[in-house]
C-alpha cells in the first residue's frame, strides 16, 4: 500500500532541487532511513550530497527508525553547522 507525502525542503536541498516542495508516493510506514534512501534514488541531485539529510516529522527531528504515515508533515533540510 502507498501513502502520498507532502515534503517541505529546506536549505540547499531545496536549491538542489529547484522548489520548496514536492509530493511523492512511498510505502507505507516507510522509515526515515528508507525514505532518505528513496528520495536519493527519485531525485540524482541529492544522491552526491556529502553530508547527511536530516528529516522532521511531525515538526520533530526523525531517527533513522522513525515511521512516517499519511499525514504526516515532513520536512527535509540539510545538516548544518554554526558558530
Amino acid at each position: 500500500m502507498q501513502l502520498k507525502v507532502r515534503v517541505k525542503l529546506f536549505g540547499s536541498v531545496r536549491d538542489d532541487l529547484g522548489t520548496e516542495s514536492i509530493e511523492i508516493d512511498v510505502p507505507s510506514r516507510i522509515t526515515v532511513d528508507l525514505f532518505v534512501t528513496e528520495l536519493k534514488s527519485r531525485y540524482k541531485q541529492l544522491s552526491g550530497r556529502k553530508g547527511p539529510l536530516l528529516v522532521a516529522v511531525n515538526q520533530n527531528l526523525g531517527s533513522p527508525s522513525t515511521i512516517i504515515n499519511e499525514g504526516d508533515e515532513v520536512a527535509v533540510f540539510p545538516m548544518v553547522s554554526g558558530g
